[in-house]
């Protein structure tokens, strides 16, 4: 007695587990774009022969909630100092506004930020501040290591 050589397989599971990994596939990469930031670093992209004192606006995020706005130049001179409070509600939002705006309008050729984070600062007041940079014309927003 022969065996058939005849041999089906059943194509239909596999295809519907393709169509499951490939939709996977699909909505993790919309939302891995999503999350992504579009900032440079601040430092150490400039070669040494451009301006020597190129000042800088540093926003510290202080332990106790506190912002230490402060503008310095390369060699670490400080120029501008002063303290705000930080937080989401509408109110600190436009003060925090009318404190860069001041900066900038005080210091025209500043157009590079760096925010100095605590270890304990919320990630919303860090995106908050970027976003008041960026509205201030402030082009160049770095991130400090902690």
């Amino acid at each position: 007695m022969k065996k058939s050589l005849d041999f089906e397989i059943n194509l239909l599971p596999v295809i519907s587990l393709l169509a499951v990994c490939i939709s996977f596939l699909l909505l993790t990469t919309v939302w891995i774009h999503l999350a992504s930031l579009d900032i440079t670093q601040a430092h150490g992209t400039e070669s040494s022969s451009e301006e020597e004192n190129k000042k800088n606006l540093w926003i510290t995020f202080e332990s106790s909630g506190q912002l230490l706005f402060e503008v310095k130049d390369q060699s670490g001179k400080s120029f501008f100092k002063e303290t705000s409070r930080s937080g989401q509600d509408k109110k600190t939002r436009d003060q925090l506004r009318a404190q860069i705006a001041k900066v900038t309008e005080e210091f025209a050729q500043l157009n590079s930020t760096i925010l100095r984070p605590h270890a304990q600062t919320p990630y919303e007041n860090i995106i908050l501040l970027m976003d008041l940079a960026r509205e201030s014309q402030l082009k160049e927003i770095g991130i400090a290591p902690l």
